[in-house]
């Protein structure tokens, strides 16, 4: 007899960003890094209109990472970008990022854990 593996769900992560190019390639690096299924994890990059190098990062590791997408908020307004965020996520989770931040590998597991914990989420 087999037992059935629960089912791996699928989570978006949020980015809004406004000229970190200092720090973005980090933490989409880390993102990518996760012990999460890679098909299993969207990685949504909501540029405010940033003036530095920050888009053309994202769009080189989008190039070659199937699962980030970049997403345009010309108003500039974080608050719309999450939104805008949310609108395009396609996760039974979403989690919001930092663009600042670097993630353990763990990470998203975790989020998806407590989320059993706490909510009583059934993945």
């Amino acid at each position: 007899m087999n037992a059935q593996q629960p089912e791996v769900p699928s989570i978006s992560i949020i980015i809004p960003v406004k000229n970190e190019e200092t720090f973005i390639r980090r933490c989409l690096l880390s993102l990518l890094e996760q012990d999460h299924p890679s098909e299993k994890l969207e990685i949504l990059v909501v540029d405010c209109d940033s003036r530095d190098g920050t888009v053309a990062i994202v769009k080189e590791l989008a190039a070659l990472h199937d699962n980030i997408k970049l997403l345009s908020n010309p108003d500039g307004i974080i608050q719309n970008a999450v939104r805008i965020g949310v609108a395009h996520a396609k996760g039974d989770l979403v989690l919001r990022g930092e663009a600042g931040a670097v993630y353990a590998w763990y990470y998203v597991s975790s989020c998806i854990q407590k989320a059993k914990e706490v909510h009583q989420v059934l993945y």
